[in-house]
């Protein structure tokens, strides 16, 4: 039932979630999971359709970065050696903004990728109704039940290609 919800082009987050807690507890944590992240990824292209683009800020190269990181990570623990708190804090402390830094840089690259995927489907945008009849063809030929050797990976695409499905659905109207 999950997966029959989640595979419909029309599905939206808010039917997802009422659909997971009505049914959640009969089906199996794989698929909960999986219509969980489904559920997850409409949410985040709901609420990016309804804010407007934003403009990136000016990178800065990864020199001057470890620089400013180095000097400012060298302050602070020559500034901690006088203070009432003790340097090795200071040094996990840094540590761990570090670490946050990286785990945000990472989500940053995988927004960026994300972004460039989805910006090869443009060409599609120019005519949706062709566009829609022949992305059905598609997903007819990728269902799970055609390859049953690559159930898991005909799954995804088919789950991809109704997303994409939904999206030049909502542009036709």
């Amino acid at each position: 039932m999950l997966e029959r919800q989640a595979a419909r082009p029309d599905a939206t987050a808010a039917i997802l979630t009422s659909v997971l807690l009505k049914r959640g507890g009969t089906a199996s944590q794989e698929v909960v999971a999986r219509t969980r992240a489904k559920r997850d990824s409409l949410k985040a292209a709901e609420m990016r359709a309804r804010k407007p683009v934003k403009a990136m800020p000016k990178e800065r190269n990864a020199a001057e970065r470890l620089r400013t990181d180095g000097e400012t990570s060298a302050r602070l623990i020559k500034k901690a050696a006088g203070s009432a708190k003790p340097a090795a804090k200071l040094e996990r402390e840094n540590a761990a903004l570090k670490e946050m830094n990286e785990r945000l840089r990472r989500a940053a690259m995988n927004g960026k990728k994300f972004a460039q995927y989805w910006s090869l489907a443009d060409p599609l945008f120019e005519d949706p109704k062709d566009s829609a009849i022949f992305v059905r063809k598609v997903v007819a030929c990728a269902h799970p039940d055609k390859h049953t050797g690559h159930k898991a990976a005909a799954t995804a695409v088919t789950q991809t290609l109704n997303h994409l499905l939904g999206e030049l659905r909502r542009s036709q109207a």
